[in-house]
């Protein structure tokens, strides 16, 4: 993977200096995507993990050496349905573009089957999985150490956190799901085991019956559009 990483990085720096020489007040945003080949198949592994340690070099030059705002590929998988295999893929995704530092995420929400397919369905647990990676990424606060040691000798042996008021007063600090089930075996049961695919296409029917009839698209635009799909083959 450092041959991708060497190679796209010369890229960038052509292209840089290319825009620059052009118009030497653009903005520039460096975007490593490259993808590993999955050799049996001749095709390419768009979440595979050598994908994202070939632009993991690209991602530290950016931040560290150019000092350039950074764009990178997130939340995509190989995944043919919302399973553990779109789950894994995307987390690995979006959190290795954190660590790396991107600022803005391209090809990112609901994408599957190498960025041929959208999911609404996988779009919605996408975002509690990007709300996980964020949230670990502001890290614990090391200011509370003090006052976690004063907790520890006031509730002391036999006593009980849950009832403290210091829990009461910051249990809401914790990062909580959206989609995801947390409940008991026997309260999930009572609701008729949903899965966390069903659950986030009940999510996106309910967006979608909202946002019905609103638009962004200015009407020009809309008209446009729909020529273009007219005119494409059935």
């Amino acid at each position: 993977f450092m041959g991708p990483g060497v190679q796209q990085n010369a890229e960038f720096l052509g292209g840089i200096a290319l825009v620059k020489s052009i118009n030497p007040g653009s903005p520039i945003l460096y975007m490593p995507g490259s993808f590993t080949g999955y050799m049996k198949t001749a095709g390419c592994a768009v979440s595979g993990a050598d994908s994202y340690l070939a632009n993991a070099i690209n991602f530290q030059l950016a931040r560290s050496k150019y000092g350039l705002p950074l764009r990178a590929n997130a939340s995509i998988s190989e995944a043919k349905e919302l399973d553990a295999q779109a789950g894994a893929e995307t987390m690995l995704g979006i959190l290795m573009a954190m660590l790396g530092g991107a600022g803005m995420f391209h090809i990112s929400l609901g994408i599957m089957d190498s960025i041929l397919c959208f999911s609404p369905e996988k779009m919605i647990i996408d975002e509690e999985i990007f709300s996980r990676c964020a949230h670990i990424m502001k890290g614990p606060n090391l200011d509370e150490l003090e006052t976690a040691a004063d907790l520890l000798d006031d509730v002391g042996p036999g006593g009980s956190f849950i009832t403290h008021k210091s829990t009461q007063k910051n249990f809401r600090k914790l990062w909580s799901p959206t989609v995801s089930s947390w409940d008991s075996y026997q309260h999930w049961e009572d609701q008729g085991k949903p899965s966390i695919a069903k659950r986030a296409a009940q999510i996106a029917a309910n967006r979608q019956a909202k946002a019905a009839g609103q638009t962004n698209i200015s009407a020009a635009a809309d008209e446009a559009n729909a020529e273009i799909v007219d005119k494409q083959p059935t």
